[in-house]
């Protein structure tokens, strides 16, 4: 519900701030007094546009809050746009007099789609110039459903038969685009299939290959080592032999005794040789098998730079043009197989339309027995309200809904010995709108829209009219908060709580502000509404009204 409203510079209002109540609340005031602009200010929040013509003369921008009690519905479309949820909703919307706007929700910014779609659920307005539930016959089903809602059983099978419908879609879209490559995909699938590729075969490879270059430096380092150490010519070996023949010579002239000396070098020298000579060094695999591997190496990176991609992408295209490839030889097995799935589905789908069809006929008579009571007190005794509901002859599958086969429009008959004619275009605004305050009531513990708005639903009736259409708004509040708009005293005495629209003017300039009326304030505006709020006897029945 609404909980509170706060305005700044928005047309004739400069600043108001105001606090509404459970129940059910009248707003009233002379014709100009500002009444219009307060009723903007709530189709502002609930997501209307808006144009710079709305910020008051001289001012930079217009403001507009309002402050909502949260819904678990209203939670879960905030959570879903990203915005924060708590008990309250805060709605801001600011509009500049250049034409640019802003919105925020719980003080996150965002787009009038976003507001729109919260609007519907915090607000629903009612009046003359946007009967819009009424006026779209698209709507009348969605009223008739609050009544007789649609079985799971039915949207059960509705989904089952748009999932097929979408894979058969999918399926022909498909087959449709491949058609037209079908040559350019067989060429790149035979490419592929001839290179037999394999899962980590790239790796592999160079694995192998790093391991076979390994092995054939080793070899070369171990033959150098073993050439250097015991070999012939300039080895180790070669040259401590020559020493120790140099040594014995001159041992000869004076003993030195390097005997032990040289004798542990050589066995060093031996040592090492034998280490070195027991690296093993594995050369199993020959020339003509590396020049295959280095070959198939080659064969896969070319294949990776022509289709621009890596060997597990080269994978994924074979893979890709493999599924193609049975789509387009299948296509025909495979349609005929979905088609005949699709059939059975809607064969489904209509016997369950046809048991929903019977629920909203009786569901119709019902709603419409209760609508034409209320209408009666309303003021419109002659009119008959019908709901009417077809139901195809030959139901086609493209005709099928998430909420049936039926096409649902409200009828009405406005005045004895004339014709039935469709309800959003027989009827003037203020009968629209007694219609719509007659379904809400039939419909009250049913509809969920937590704050209703209905502006001058009285206009043109008087009397005892008046009393039962404050009466109906009255019983209505039972369910949820009313706001509404009245030039009718029948009406506004009725109200739990009571607003009043005043202008005055100052310093050349015009001002709008609202106020909740006190109940000693009450009975000098329901005198106005009379016709003499200065008149002793106008007061007098005022307050008898209230009482």
């Amino acid at each position: 519900m609404l909980l509170e409203l706060n305005i700044s510079n928005l047309i004739l209002i400069e600043q108001c701030s105001i606090k509404f109540h459970q129940g059910f609340s009248v707003v009233t005031g002379e014709t100009g007094a500002g009444k219009s602009v307060f009723l903007s200010a709530l189709k502002l929040l609930s997501g209307t546009k808006a144009t710079a013509k709305l910020v008051r003369q001289g001012q930079v921008k217009a403001k507009i809050e309002g402050i909502f009690t949260s819904t678990t519905k209203l939670k879960n479309i905030l959570d879903k746009e990203e915005i924060d949820s708590h008990s309250e909703i805060i709605i801001e919307r600011e509009i500049f007099n250049t034409g640019k706007a802003r919105i925020r929700i719980n003080g996150t910014l965002c787009t009038l789609k976003t507001l729109q779609a919260i609007g519907p659920h915090l607000v629903q307005l009612h009046g003359q110039s946007e009967q819009t539930l009424l006026k779209d016959v698209g709507q009348h089903q969605a009223l008739l459903d609050l009544f007789a809602p649609v079985p799971v059983s039915y949207t059960k099978t509705w989904k089952k038969l748009w999932e097929k419908k979408r894979e058969l879609q999918n399926l022909t879209d498909s087959i449709g685009n491949l058609k037209q490559q079908a040559d350019f995909i067989q060429f790149q699938y035979q490419e592929l299939e001839k290179a037999k590729l394999i899962a980590g075969e790239e790796d592999d490879l160079m694995q192998k290959l790093t391991r076979i270059e390994s092995s054939a430096q080793l070899a070369e380092l171990k033959n150098q080592s073993l050439d250097n150490l015991v070999g012939f010519n300039d080895s180790l070996q070669i040259k401590l032999n020559g020493l120790k023949q140099i040594l014995d010579n001159l041992n000869q002239i004076t003993p030195i005794g390097f005997e032990e000396y040289i004798k542990e070098i050589e066995n060093q020298i031996n040592i090492l040789a034998d280490q070195i000579e027991k690296i093993e060094v594995s050369m199993d695999i020959s020339p003509k098998e590396i020049d295959s591997l280095n070959s198939r190496l080659s064969t896969l990176q070319k294949l990776q730079r022509k289709f621009k991609t890596d060997h597990q992408g080269l994978i994924e295209l074979f893979e890709q043009r493999q599924k193609e490839i049975n789509i387009l030889n299948n296509f025909s097995g495979e349609k005929t197989l979905l088609e005949r799935e699709l059939d059975f589905l809607f064969k489904d789908l209509v016997e369950e339309a046809k048991f929903l069809n019977t629920q909203r006929i009786s569901a119709a008579q019902k709603l419409d027995s209760g609508i034409n009571h209320v209408l009666q007190d309303l003021g419109m005794q002659d009119a008959t309200f019908r709901t009417q509901i077809l139901f195809p002859e030959n139901p086609k599958i493209d005709l099928a809904s998430p909420t049936g086969l039926d096409i649902v429009e409200f009828y009405v008959t406005p005045n004895l010995g004339e014709g039935e004619g469709p309800l959003n275009k027989t009827l003037s605004g203020g009968e629209l709108s007694r219609v719509m305050l007659a379904i809400k009531k039939v419909l009250a513990h049913r509809d969920h829209v937590p704050t209703l708005v209905f502006d001058e639903v009285d206009t043109g009736i008087s009397g005892e009219v008046g009393h039962s259409i404050g009466a109906c708004l009255k019983s209505l509040a039972k369910h949820h908060q009313i706001l509404c708009i009245s030039h009718l005293h029948q009406v506004a005495c009725q109200g739990d709580s009571h607003y009043e629209v005043k202008k005055s003017s100052d310093d050349g300039r015009t001002f709008s502000f609202i106020k909740e009326l006190s109940p000693l304030e009450r009975p000098s505006e329901i005198a106005r509404m009379l016709g003499g709020s200065k008149n002793k006897q106008a007061l007098e029945h005022a307050e008898n009204l209230l009482k």
